[in-house]
């Protein structure tokens, strides 16, 4: 919260009575008292209404701590937060549940052995919105896909394995199996 604290200094003129504000107007003292505590009511109101727009910060950075066997369309269970700031990621669910209305940018990148290709889905409330592919000879072991999105609050996103895949274990020996959520304009 802000705090502002203006002292004023108003010099009398010889009837006592008058007193010049600093724009070169002369005023009845009490008149200018008025109008210098109107002034700093609506500055403290714009102040309040400012701080009221601000929203919550909204950022989950989540990833595995070793090699993660996955099932049929299983949900890939990050279990490392690195940053939970907002609390939105939920590690029982396996997914991020928005706090905030807005503009997100959601990456998944995703590691697998040799040879061995998987997709990720990235999911929204049970439909597909991404993919990233990894470990086919077309693709390298490690992969991302980053993706700017609305959406709104109460809005599921997690990952899961995708279909075709042949790997069944995402690889924790050559990067990070990551998934990040970022919220960077609110509504």
């Amino acid at each position: 919260m802000l705090i502002i604290f203006i002292v004023i200094f108003t010099p009398h003129s010889a009837s006592g009575y008058l007193t010049e504000l600093s724009d070169g107007n002369k005023c009845q003292r009490f008149m200018c008292e008025y109008e210098i505590r109107e002034t700093l009511t609506n500055l403290i109101d714009r102040i309040s209404k400012l701080e009221a727009q601000q929203r919550p910060a909204v950022s989950a950075y989540v990833r595995l701590s070793e090699t993660t066997t996955l099932g049929t369309s299983g949900r890939v269970k990050y279990n490392i937060e690195i940053t939970n700031i907002g609390g939105a990621y939920n590690f029982e669910a396996s997914q991020f549940t928005v706090p905030v209305p807005g503009i997100y940018i959601v990456d998944v990148t995703a590691c697998v052995t040799n040879s061995e290709a998987m997709n990720i889905d990235i999911m929204k409330d049970g439909l597909k919105i991404g993919v990233v592919r990894s470990g086919s000879p077309d693709y390298v072991d490690c992969s991302s896909a980053s993706l700017s999105i609305h959406l709104d609050a109460g809005d599921n996103i997690w990952a899961q394995r995708g279909v075709p895949s042949y790997s069944h274990s995402l690889f924790e020996g050559r990067g990070w199996n990551s998934f990040t959520a970022t919220l960077i304009h609110a509504d």
